[in-house]
């Protein structure tokens, strides 16, 4: 992962750190600092079940925000993970190239090596015309490589995927992906996965 990123928030940078939750309160670890984000002294209610979870975050200083980030992926399990959990979804998949940091990710169907990529589709507008036969005018999922040489496409699996792909995937980062060659496997920057 990169030194540094945009805030989902406010665009500034933001800095790489540990999240953990301790006896004292929820404290942030970073480079020369720790910060204090919640303080437990007073409170006599603590999940243990927390106790000592460190988390990776990108911390914004200007608008106090954290978001969790992982730090590797498990082949075996199929799964990202923040030191060792789960991560299902990245929520700053339109300002931070995450998914570009991950080498030799197996596909999920068909066990090849992922490669590195970006994906386009066409936004068609919602209008009174076309919202009666939505499903006429869904467009494919085109895959490029990292080099912008067209690889393949392949269409949504519906109206919903769709609109989805073309409404929230929005930056050119947003857009970053690892594809499967040899089947129609995607992995999205937010660390959403699509098979057809």
């Amino acid at each position: 992962m990169g030194e540094n990123c945009n805030c989902c928030n406010c665009d500034c940078k933001t800095q790489l750190c540990e999240y953990k939750c301790e006896l004292n309160g929820y404290n942030l670890y970073g480079g020369n600092f720790i910060k204090k984000i919640y303080d437990n002294t007073n409170d006599n209610d603590i999940d243990n079940n927390e106790l000592d979870i460190v988390s990776n975050v990108e911390y914004c200083p200007m608008c106090n925000t954290l978001n969790e980030y992982p730090n590797s992926y498990d082949n075996s399990q199929k799964k990202f993970l923040n030191n060792n959990i789960e991560m299902l979804y990245y929520s700053n998949f339109l300002k931070n190239n995450i998914i570009h940091n991950f080498n030799s990710i197996e596909c999920d169907h068909c066990s090849s090596i992922l490669n590195k990529g970006k994906f386009t589709i066409e936004n068609v507008p919602e209008n009174s015309e076309n919202l009666s036969m939505p499903n006429d005018f869904i467009k494919n999922i085109k895959l490029f490589n990292l080099e912008d040489s067209f690889v393949k496409e392949f269409e949504p699996n519906d109206y919903q995927e769709y609109r989805s792909l073309s409404d929230e995937y929005t930056t050119n980062i947003s857009k970053n992906v690892l594809y499967c060659n040899t089947c129609n496997f995607v992995i999205l920057n937010s660390l959403r996965k699509i098979y057809r």
